[in-house]
């Protein structure tokens, strides 16, 4: 299920300090720079860990290091008042950025830095200025955003940016091993085929190879992300500190320059990460609700300080290295003109891959009809070769016509105050633009194939499109995030727009010539992944045909369908093929780095 949770005010621990900006600011001058960024970034392994379920033990983790027992019960009186442990959260993801980049602006070291949370004062103080750190994101975030000045329909609208501003900054995101299996697949298997220069430019451009950087980077989540739920469990006190020039030290003699290169790529010093977060602000004019770009830490997630010391200060951040890592470190040194054919040759990586697991799920048989039919063409009345859609999945008569989009939202338009922005990027990305409307693609491209099929001006190739009375559209995307509550509806309500139905029917589905046309469905490539071993256990279509009876308004996520509901939810299971190549990428980076410990 997403990640929202309310979360606690200081007030309601500490009712003599006023959760405010004035106050954040003092309580962050006592502290001191690097213990506090170390600490942040120690809480926020744990509680960003996906493998983690447990969200109780991971807010008790904190709360027996930071609070007292008479805290400690205060935030026990105030979660029961608020609809119990699972409802109410102390410590959360957004939270603990939120202080890491205020502490990098207005902190400092002091003389006694790296053991200053020795003292219990220091201790409650930066518990306070957590707290207060989780009320000024939640001011940032949502604002006013969800007023129902103007009715519930505009307020949804007006709150879409918000809530996935909020699950950006809350999502544990995957598993760290499934995320090196695909980038695995992704880069060293497809991405090089749609862009022949990649390994060549990657190697100019951060003087690591593809597959180096990969046991590198294999070599940090299994030693340095916190993968062992038992430390928590047993109430230990994880540190997540480790000392690059070590570790770097511990593996073979030739490689030593190679991890020290690794390290450099990914990490960057306080006043580094100082810069680039905040630039040359004014300290005299800030008022705790300037907004801020994740991008700084998406770059280099590993925090460094000058005595070797190191630790990872987003686990999320740093999983995402693992799928899209090697694409950025292109894009932010290539030219304009090349950065597009980059991101135009990924888009095509990300068809392959999506397209090879439907093809898995549902193989060729000797025979007999294809179930699912990758990049499907069609003709139209004169003849002329058209593209229906990028896969195409049928059952009797019913079928699933999917289009797969792997392109990314701007940070900089998600909160804006102007919600339009934020809508019209949507609809920019995934589907028609207002301003280029002769540009579609995405839910736009299968409105207009569906209208063409209906209409009798589309016939496409290989299939017998003439039994099927009941189709459903889907967008398969690369970014987790599209999925967000009400996000889908909105992108559902344009399919519709676009679509132009006979008639709506009471169950959501839509009449276009002899077609039923369900809801858009937005699935992301997350539950792709998981659906290619499940479906042994359920039809990919009735889980469609499910998911539309009970949420045929797509105000709930697909995903949270599914997390919600039987048998679905215990009959997901992890891609086999995804976890096998996350396992050969393990043995091959511990005999690389380490093979004393892996005798022949």
């Amino acid at each position: 299920m997403n990640p929202v949770a309310i979360f606690t005010p200081v007030e309601a621990v500490f009712e003599d300090v006023e959760g405010n900006f004035p106050t954040f600011r003092m309580l962050l001058a006592d502290l001191s720079l690097t213990d506090t960024l170390f600490w942040c970034a120690r809480l926020n392994l744990i509680v960003s860990n996906p493998l983690i379920a447990d969200h109780i033990a991971k807010q008790q983790y904190g709360l027996n290091i930071f609070f007292t027992t008479e805290e400690i019960n205060k935030v026990n009186l105030f979660v029961r008042e608020h609809g119990g442990a699972t409802k109410v959260t102390v410590f959360f993801r957004g939270q603990l950025l939120e202080l890491l980049r205020w502490a990098c602006l207005l902190c400092e070291d002091k003389s006694n830095d790296g053991r200053s949370f020795e003292d219990p004062q220091i201790r409650r103080k930066f518990a306070q200025a957590l707290l207060i750190a989780g009320q000024l994101w939640g001011q940032r975030i949502y604002g006013s955003r969800f007023s129902l000045n103007g009715g519930i329909d505009l307020a949804r609208l007006r709150g879409l940016g918000a809530m996935r501003g909020a699950m950006a900054e809350t999502s544990s995101g995957i598993n760290p091993l499934q995320a090196l299996g695909r980038g695995q697949i992704l880069f060293a298997e497809h991405f090089p085929r749609q862009y022949p220069a990649f390994a060549d430019e990657f190697l100019d451009i951060t003087g690591i190879s593809v597959a180096d950087y990969y046991v590198c980077l294999t070599a940090m989540t299994a030693n340095f992300l916190n993968r062992t739920p038992e430390l928590i469990q047993k109430g230990a006190v994880y540190s997540g500190v480790f000392d690059i020039n070590s570790y770097a030290n511990s593996v073979r003699d030739e490689l030593k320059t190679l991890f020290s290169k690794y390290a450099y790529l990914e990490s960057q010093t306080p006043q580094e990460l100082r810069g680039a977060l905040w630039g040359n602000v004014e300290l005299n004019q800030l008022n705790g609700s300037e907004s801020y770009e994740l991008k700084p830490l998406r770059q280099r997630p590993i925090l460094r300080v000058s005595d070797g010391r190191a630790i990872i200060m987003d686990p999320v951040f740093y999983t995402e290295k693992a799928t899209v890592g090697p694409l950025f470190f292109l894009a932010t040194s290539l030219p304009k003109g090349k950065v597009n054919e980059l991101f135009g040759a990924f888009g095509k990586t990300f068809e392959a891959y999506a397209n090879e697991i439907f093809e898995r799920m549902y193989p060729a048989r000797t025979g007999l009809a294809n179930r699912f039919t990758k990049n499907l063409k069609g003709r139209d009345q004169s003849g002329q070769e058209i593209e229906i859609s990028d896969g195409y999945l049928e059952d009797v008569s019913e079928a699933a016509f999917f289009e797969m989009k792997a392109v990314w939202i701007r940070d900089n338009v998600i909160l804006d105050d102007n919600h339009d922005l934020y809508l019209d990027h949507l609809k920019e990305r995934y589907g028609q633009s207002s301003t280029a409307q002769d540009r579609i693609k995405g839910y736009a491209q299968i409105a207009r194939a569906i209208k063409k099929i209906s209409q009798g001006q589309g016939f496409p190739n290989e299939v017998d499109i003439f039994r099927i009375t009941r189709v459903y559209p889907v967008l398969l995307v690369y970014d987790s995030l599209l999925d967000t509550p009400v996000g889908c509806s909105f992108l559902n309500s344009e399919f519709s727009a676009l679509l132009e139905p006979d008639e709506i029917l009471p169950s959501g589905f839509m009449r276009k010539g002899q077609l039923l046309v369900a809801p858009l469905i937005i699935m992301t490539i997350d539950e792709l992944e998981a659906l290619e071993t499940s479906v042994r256990h359920f039809r990919l279509l009735d889980l469609f045909r499910d998911y539309t009876d009970q949420c045929a308004d797509r105000i709930t996520s697909l995903h949270n369908f599914i997390a919600a509901t039987e048998p679905y939810k215990r009959q997901m299971y992890a891609n086999q093929e995804v976890a096998q190549r996350a396992d050969e990428l393990l043995k091959t980076t511990s005999q690389k780095l380490f093979p004393k410990a892996n005798p022949s």
